[in-house]
């Protein structure tokens, strides 16, 4: 009986290793996603401000100086 739950034990550490191995590697993959998701979007965010910002220094530099009031 003392044999069986050593093999048993033996059993589930070796089945239990590349299992955690595997779980670890996933939340890496899920991480490095997750970082090049939000990446993506900021810089597609900064893209968008970005030319909202060009269409109003060209919209002001298009401007006469007679245009300003001071």
């Amino acid at each position: 009986m003392k044999r069986l739950k050593i093999l048993i034990l033996i059993f589930w550490v070796t089945l239990s290793i590349p299992l955690a191995y595997f779980v670890l590697r996933t939340y890496r993959g899920l991480e490095q996603e997750e970082v090049a998701t939000m990446s993506y979007f900021a810089d597609t965010f900064f893209d968008e401000i970005e030319q909202a910002l060009t269409s109003i220094v060209k919209l002001e530099e298009g401007r006469a100086i007679d245009e300003y009031n001071y």
